[in-house]
């Protein structure tokens, strides 16, 4: 089944959208434009009429402390709902934004992330091309900002390892992906499965 992901931009933190990324994948973007924003670039206007079928422009048409963050959150509100499988991003650099991730996320959607660069979220980049040594790198590197001194945060079952992974790319790898990703990382001898339990050796 092919997950949507929904992009909810913050332009006023955010104004570097490139648009044809967008296109032929599934995605749509709802860019919120903010009251005292009164200029945006002819280009990304053309893109968003280009591509009209997966691009929504919200314009606030009142201004005040944190209006589009509260409007932004309540459009994401109502797509979690209508599509509980989609995934959520918000393009922007107020890490505020995390507190309502972290919502989503606890909320069983089909996940949630905040992203800073348009171009960086995976949706786009698309992780099926990343090399099989791009991936266990980045679960590497992903699973070490976990242990930090004595507390290991890491999952300890196959199970969790590979919802965990999962996360790591948004969850936009197959199923034989993720295992490949887990023989790679036994290979590396970075980790080591016993039955269920997983012991990292990094």
């Amino acid at each position: 089944m092919t997950r949507n992901n929904y992009i909810f931009v913050d332009f006023e933190s955010v104004q570097d959208i490139d648009l044809t990324l967008i296109e032929n994948k599934p995605v749509k973007v709802f860019l919120f434009i903010g009251e005292q924003q009164t200029k945006t670039s002819v280009k990304l206007m053309m893109q968003a009429l280009q591509l009209h079928d997966q691009v929504r422009v919200i314009k606030l048409k009142r201004g005040g402390k944190n209006a589009l963050d509260f409007v932004l959150a309540h459009h994401t509100g109502r797509q979690a709902a209508a599509d509980p499988n989609g995934f959520i991003h918000i393009l922007s650099k107020d890490k505020g934004f995390d507190a309502l991730v972290a919502h989503l996320k606890e909320d069983k959607t089909g996940g949630a992330e905040r992203s800073a660069v348009f171009a960086q979220i995976p949706a786009l980049v698309n992780a099926h091309k990343a090399t099989s040594r791009d991936r266990l790198e980045e679960v590497k590197a992903h699973f070490g900002k976990m242990k930090k001194g004595d507390t290991d945060s890491r999952p300890k079952k196959r199970k969790t390892l590979c919802s965990k992974i999962q996360e790591v790319f948004q969850k936009q790898l197959s199923d034989e992906e993720v295992q490949a990703v887990i023989t790679g990382l036994e290979q590396k001898h970075w980790i080591a499965i016993s039955g269920d339990k997983v012991e990292y050796r990094f």
